[in-house]
């Protein structure tokens, strides 16, 4: 049996007649610490692949150009920086906040605000003259 449980059990149990539990288990211990949004497994020239968020219990990565659920995913900031981010409440409130790392200290700027998930912010309008 996979250590690992997944949202739709009938994927798990298709890798599993195909691929077996151990190679499950390998594959995904293997490929967590990769920056991608899928795993993979492979056999016999047929390529599975699988969205990363299906997979339960492994820690999700920074999406640049999404929501990243907080505290699952940390703010993807240097130490001695602060850096702002589009954020949500849980109540579903928006807001603009700092994000700073110092000397191994994390953390939102605004500790009142009950932060649920954040992205980063937009790039700048600007006109076909700036451009």
């Amino acid at each position: 049996m996979s250590k690992y449980k997944f949202k739709h059990p009938e994927i798990l149990k298709g890798l599993q007649v195909i691929f077996g539990d151990a190679a499950i288990d390998e594959e995904i211990e293997g490929q967590s610490a990769y920056v991608s949004h899928f795993f993979y497994w492979v056999k016999a020239g047929l390529t599975i692949t699988v969205e990363r968020s299906e997979v339960l219990g492994v820690t999700p990565i920074y999406n640049k150009k999404g929501w990243n659920p907080y505290p699952a995913v940390m703010p993807p900031v240097e130490d001695g920086t602060v850096t702002p981010f589009l954020v949500q409440g849980g109540n579903g409130e928006i807001d603009v906040l700092d994000f700073f790392s110092l000397n191994g200290v994390r953390g939102w700027a605004d500790k009142d605000f009950a932060v649920a998930a954040f992205r980063a912010l937009p790039e700048p309008y600007r006109t076909d003259e700036e451009k």
